[in-house]
């Protein structure tokens, strides 16, 4: 009986899924069969709905217009096609790959970016991760599952942030910063600032902290990358033992927290510093990048899965299957750092009984 009822759920769900996709824009279409876990999750609704009603002339009329057209489509949208775009980009192109850097950038604006990064020309994707959901997660899976070791943490900065007055043009802040702690994690092998070639901070994005799987896997792949490099993870406010006096956080316009920590390490000149950042710390940083100019001690940036506009941000997020299911994930990380903080939980509780 429980097997049926879950049979059951299964097959629910993957009449959702179908609603779905009929209501959704034609532009979110496409990106509702991107993972194999639809596929699963389709084929055992169909399998367990057999126990239920084996000899319905609905599941019969269901199993063959709608399950099996849905599960065909499915393996064409997540295997077959993108499997014909990167035969097409070998015909083309010479590689598996469409070299978007290629087709997006000026012919001078190419070559120079190229003069500056020449590896850049030869960089190849990971063949069998197919799409933005699958490219995500893979970067949550456990160490077990990863390549190589994780670096241990050793040295910890931890800054502690003054309640000052809003910098002059500074925007997305308050006029009264109110006071707070960011830190910074060393891996075990980074040298003294004194010794170190270069000096690169991982930022991570909305949730996450120096703790998070991405965060650890790059943070492992620099250190390993040369003993001279000296490699962190930046945990923003509320995260990684943090502790929050105020309700203050922070958002993807605000970047004073991430300057003032940056400030704070008062790098020799002749020591580069460069920032690795995702998401929403990417969006951070690339506006700090912005407002600092030629000033910035920054040498260099990589800004990934950057949400340069966060209207069709949000609209995504809304509308797109895989965005509502992205939308729950991060959801349920701010829950998550809600429940650990008491002067958070103390604010929710006082705004809901306002409402």
């Amino acid at each position: 009986m429980v097997r049926n009822k879950n049979n059951l759920l299964l097959f629910c769900f993957a009449g959702w899924v179908a609603r779905t996709c009929f209501r959704c824009p034609p532009q979110g279409r496409g990106r509702l069969v991107d993972s194999a876990g639809l596929i699963w999750s389709v084929h055992k609704a169909c399998r367990g709905m057999t126990a239920i009603v084996p000899q319905s002339p609905l599941w019969r009329f269901l199993r063959r217009w709608v399950a099996r057209p849905l599960f065909v489509y499915v393996v064409y949208r997540s295997v077959v096609l993108p499997l014909l775009r990167r035969i097409w980009a070998r015909i083309r192109f010479g590689r598996w790959t469409r070299p978007s850097t290629w087709l997006h950038c000026a012919p001078k604006n190419r070559e120079e970016f190229f003069a500056k990064v020449p590896r850049a020309a030869s960089y190849r994707p990971t063949p069998w991760l197919i799409g933005g959901t699958l490219q995500t997660a893979s970067a949550e899976l456990p160490q077990k599952f990863r390549a190589g070791e994780d670096v241990p943490y050793g040295e910890r900065t931890s800054v502690k942030i003054p309640t000052r007055s809003k910098p002059k043009g500074a925007s997305c802040c308050p006029d009264i910063i109110p006071d707070g702690t960011v830190s910074i994690d060393w891996a075990e092998t980074s040298p003294s600032v004194e010794d170190a070639e270069a000096v690169f901070l991982v930022v991570p994005g909305l949730t996450g902290s120096s703790l998070s799987p991405y965060v650890r896997r790059c943070v492992s792949t620099l250190a390993r990358a040369s003993p001279r490099y000296r490699v962190g993870g930046y945990s923003p406010r509320g995260s990684n033992g943090n502790e929050l006096t105020n309700p203050f956080m922070y958002s993807g316009g605000y970047t004073e927290d991430l300057r003032y920590a940056i400030n704070h390490l008062e790098l020799p000149r002749v020591t580069k510093l460069f920032i690795v950042a995702y998401s929403l710390g990417s969006n951070v940083t690339a506006k700090m990048l912005a407002e600092d100019g030629p000033d910035s001690p920054v040498t260099a940036a990589v800004v990934c899965a950057c949400p340069v506009d966060m209207l069709p941000l949000s609209n995504y997020m809304s509308y797109d299957p895989w965005g509502k299911v992205w939308d729950r994930v991060l959801v349920h990380g701010c829950n998550r750092l809600i429940s650990q903080s008491p002067v958070l939980k103390q604010c929710v509780s006082r705004c809901c009984r306002c409402l």
